[in-house]
This record gives structure tokens, sequence and C-alpha cells, in this order.
């Protein structure tokens, strides 16, 4: 086996499993059902999701829009795939995304105590080893969320129908947008992990609170 071919299937493996363990933890953040049908989309989106991964990073050799191609994929895979409205596919991709990411940075942190974050990056086995562990964290939160009943359930399992952009929505709405903003640009600038860790962990929270006060009040 060459070693063009070596590294597309650990690249390809690790981001279809990667793929399953995000969307797995979107789904239990909003307590929809990980039945049959949902299985099979999983698999679907994340085979879509690590084919462009790989083609950007390693065929076209532009990473820095990496994260700018995979959360737009997130959102229209839900919105047309998983039938949920569009603002809310925007909302749950946003939030699953900062939650994965910050789960993430807090992993690489943990490995600079001992490695350089150079190294972290540049090294493919090193990256690949910290997607895996994210995953395997992502999964057992999905779990644990699943198992708990714990999660919000807002969101309506419905295609089409009206978003009234007022309150809550709209405060729902702009921070979804900064947020997405933030995981499409800040991560290909931000040189410092602390740097990209804060505003991570400030929207990921933000959002999370946003999502809650939501939940009280649709069930007041």
């Amino acid at each position: 086996m060459s070693e063009v071919h070596r590294i597309f299937l650990i690249d390809f493996s690790v981001n279809v499993f990667e793929s399953i363990a995000g969307f797995s933890l979107i789904l239990s953040l909003f307590r929809f059902s990980f039945n049959k049908n949902n299985f099979i989309n999983t698999v679907i989106a994340s085979v879509v999701l690590a084919i462009t991964s790989y083609l950007l990073r390693f065929s076209l050799q532009i990473p820095a829009i990496t994260s700018f191609f995979m959360l737009a994929w997130i959102i229209i895979l839900l919105w047309r795939l998983f039938r949920i409205h569009v603002f809310y596919s925007a909302l749950m991709a946003v939030t699953g995304y900062m939650t994965y990411i910050t789960i993430q940075q807090i992993l690489i942190l943990f490995a600079m105590i001992r490695f350089d974050f150079e190294e972290i990056i540049s090294n493919l086995y090193f990256g690949k080893t910290l997607q895996f562990v994210s995953s395997v964290i992502s999964l057992l939160i999905y779990s644990g969320l699943s198992r708990k009943r714990i999660g919000f359930s807002f969101v309506p399992d419905q295609y089409a129908l009206k978003v009234e952009f007022n309150g809550l929505n709209r405060k729902l709405l702009i921070v979804t947008l900064l947020s997405a903003i933030m995981i499409c640009f800040f991560s290909s600038i931000a040189q410092n992990m602390f740097a990209l860790l804060i505003p991570s962990a400030t929207f990921m929270g933000i959002l999370i609170y946003l999502n809650y006060v939501n939940e009280r009040d649709k069930n007041v």
C-alpha cells in the first residue's frame, strides 16, 4: 500500500468516526432520537464530511477554509437530510460544533504539558489520536445525555414552519452567527491555544444558556 493510500485510509476512517460522534452529540444535545433513519443519515453525512475534509486539506491544500465547509455541510445536511428547519439546523450545528471543539482544545492543552503545539498540529498520527479521543468523549457525552434524557427539546421536528425572529430567537440568531464566524475564521489565525479556548468556551456557554432559557420558556 502506497503512502498516499495509507494516509487517505487513516484520515478518512478517523474523520468518519469523528463525524458520527459529532452528529451523535448534536442530536443528543437536542434530544433527537437516534433511530434507524437518523443513524443512516448520520453515516451518509459523515462520509460526505470526511471526503470534503480530505480533499480540502490534502488534495487542494487549503486547510484554512475546512472549518467553514464542515460547518456549512453540517447545517445543510441537518436541514435537507434530517428535515430540520434551517434556523434550528444552524443553531444545532453551531452549538454541537462549539461543544466538540472546546473538548478538543482542552485535550490539546493537556497534551501541551508534554509536547510542543507545533508538534501536535503538524504530526498526522498525533492529530488523528486527538480526534479519536475527542470523538470517544463526545460519544460518552451522547450516551450519558441519552440515558438520562437530558437536553433541549424545543426544536420542532418539522421541516416547514415559520420562525419569528423576535426576543430570544433574535438573540439566538446573533450568537449563532457570531459563533459561526469564530469557528470559520478565528481558528485559522489564532496562534495561542488559550486565545482560542477562551472565546470557544464563552460562546459555547452563551449558546447553552440561551438554549436553556428557550427550553424553560417553552415549558412554562
